[in-house]
């Protein structure tokens, strides 16, 4: 049986016996699905999904869709027989069979029609407040921790320098991030400045060849500096650490409503405005205008400057959208919380951030 930890390789195979429509003669049939995370229920919105391959009469044919905003797609006039489904958005692929009777429809929405556990290759930087991790294991997706907060030279430094780096994950190895890894997860944590600034000029050129290279970037709050240091021409203005927070440790947060400025992510998340909770401050206020190529995805009040309506997320694709994307929030994952199944709004917003990697 495969393991939906281990990434998948198509191979062909022999209907059953008693495949109910047959192909015998050929005919054409339906793919219905879910693109959908390795814990199956998670949808990944705007996938493109596709066969290649050869109609009833020989002809080389490519039948191909996009996934909606609930993950959902279909895919009609499949000749019948084997097919190998293919999948594709941004860092993810994927691929696998299935048997296709003529005048019925496939259904395929879990097990090794989801996105493996594999399917992104993931390096994540530890920080002191910031835990994107979580939202990674409520995903099942793999991930490799390197150490961000400890002195000098630490191996964040090093995967970030593009030297070897030894993991914090259980099994332990030496990683390099230009040739190991899709995407790096930049935690928060006062430690990035005094990384960036020991070392920011070996880290800066790394970031961008690894973005270049299709590479994708994710920084959270006191990470800010990676962005502004590696990608200074992508925002106009200024990072400060003004944005207020909550009044101290424990308790509830400071809850600040926001409006979903992505279209994408207003259907992801089916609504037009998103609950963002901030705790312990001060955390980071995003001020200025974007550069240009860069998005703004959620916006709202910022009480530390009269509560004007300021970014709470952006992203760009400094060397188009062929190669890697580099997104940035000024909150993460310690405010998350899910409670009787249900997930925060944050918990969808960093949900979906993955999903854009």
């Amino acid at each position: 049986m495969w393991d939906p930890g281990e990434a998948w390789t198509p191979e062909q195979k022999e209907p059953d016996d008693d495949a109910v429509g047959g192909c015998d003669p050929c005919g054409y049939g339906s793919i219905a699905g879910m693109t959908c995370a390795p814990n199956a229920t998670a949808a990944i919105p705007y996938v493109k999904v596709w066969v290649d391959t050869v109609d009833c009469e020989g002809n080389p044919v490519v039948i191909s869709t996009y996934s909606d905003a609930g993950g959902n797609y279909r895919l009609d006039n499949v000749p019948c027989g084997t097919q190998t489904i293919l999948m594709k958005k941004g860092s993810f692929e994927h691929a696998f069979i299935r048997w296709v009777d003529k005048g019925m429809t496939t259904i395929a929405t879990s097990g090794d029609a989801c996105m493996p556990k594999t399917a992104l290759r993931i390096a994540i930087v530890t920080g002191d407040w910031d835990q994107i991790q979580a939202i990674l294991v409520q995903l099942r997706f793999h991930f490799k921790l390197f150490d961000g907060q400890s002195e000098g030279e630490n191996e964040g430094v090093k995967l970030l320098t593009g030297k070897e780096a030894r993991t914090q994950t259980s099994g332990g190895g030496t990683f390099k991030l230009l040739d190991d890894f899709d995407v790096v997860f930049i935690n928060c944590s006062p430690s990035n400045d005094r990384m960036m600034t020991e070392f920011g000029n070996a880290i800066s050129p790394v970031l961008r060849q690894f973005v270049e290279q299709s590479g994708s970037v994710y920084a959270s709050d006191y990470a800010s500096i990676y962005i502004y240091r590696t990608w200074p021409s992508a925002w106009n203005g200024s990072f400060p650490q003004d944005f207020p927070g909550s009044s101290g440790l424990g308790g509830s947060g400071r809850q600040v409503p926001a409006n979903i400025v992505d279209a994408d992510l207003a259907a992801y998340m089916n609504k037009s405005t998103a609950i963002i909770e901030y705790r312990l401050g001060p955390l980071t206020s995003i001020v200025g205008t974007p550069g240009a190529g860069t998005n703004i995805h959620l916006e709202g009040p910022n009480s530390a400057y009269g509560n004007a309506v300021q970014p709470f997320m952006i992203s760009f694709q400094p060397n188009g959208i062929d190669a890697g994307r580099v997104i940035y929030t000024n909150f993460h994952n310690e405010e998350q919380v899910i409670s009787g199944g249900d997930l925060s709004d944050m918990a969808e917003v960093l949900q979906y951030i993955v999903f854009l990697m």
